[in-house]
C-alpha cells in the first residue's frame, strides 16, 4: 500500500463524486474531525490493512450530502450498477 491510509476530501461534491464512481465498488468514509478516536482509532488502523477498500474522510458538514446526520461516525458505502 503506499499514500496515505485514508484521503481527506474537502468539498462535499468531491466525496460524493469519489463515492459514486463506479470504479470505486466499495468505500469507507469517516465523516468529523481528524482528532476523534473514532477517526484515529478505529478508520486508519483499518484502513492500513484493507487495499480494496476506498478510504476516504470529510468534515462532519458532509454527511448532510448522504442524509446523515448527529455526532462523527464512520460509514459503508458500495457502488451498485
Amino acid at each position: 500500500m503506499s499514500g496515505p491510509p485514508s484521503t481527506l476530501i474537502t468539498s462535499c461534491d468531491a466525496l460524493k463524486e469519489k463515492i459514486d464512481n463506479p470504479k470505486n465498488k466499495f468505500s469507507i468514509a469517516y465523516f468529523g474531525p481528524e482528532d476523534n478516536s473514532l477517526f484515529t482509532e478505529a478508520h486508519i488502523p483499518y484502513a492500513k490493512t484493507e487495499d480494496k477498500i476506498i478510504f476516504l474522510h470529510a468534515d462532519l458538514a458532509c454527511q448532510n450530502k448522504f442524509g446523515l446526520s448527529g455526532d462523527a461516525k464512520i460509514v459503508f458505502f458500495r457502488y451498485f450498477e
